[in-house]
């Protein structure tokens, strides 16, 4: 067993955000957090703002899992990332702001989906 790899159980048991301070910084990659954010969202509380200056980052964090929706400042989401969150999770509704969500929005979301009457 590799060393990175005794760090997964606790990030597995939901006890990510509590134990990213103890894993070494080398072991802290992008790949590492997308996946620590599949099992404890809280960790996106944590990336470091390298990271968070990479739109994609979001891109994929939302397709992992879309309540990180909710942990993105307004200012940086954008139509097409809260269509992913939303398509991923109708949940991730409850938190866009009511600006992105207009009849366009709706429209898309629908077409995506392929669920609207």
């Amino acid at each position: 067993m590799r060393s990175q790899d005794l760090y997964w159980l606790p990030i597995r048991n939901r006890f990510a955000s509590f134990v990213l301070k103890t894993i070494p910084e080398e072991f802290k990659t992008r790949e590492f957090y997308l996946t620590a954010i599949e099992y404890d969202t809280r960790v996106f509380r944590r990336v470091p703002d390298a990271l968070r200056g990479d739109p994609g980052f979001y891109t994929a964090a939302i397709q992992r899992d879309p309540n990180v929706l909710v942990f993105i400042p307004d200012t940086l989401l954008t139509p097409e990332l809260c269509l992913s969150a939303a398509l991923n999770n109708f949940e991730a509704l409850l938190y866009i702001p009511e600006k992105i969500k207009t009849s366009e929005f709706y429209l898309a979301l629908c077409r995506a989906g392929g669920k609207c009457q």
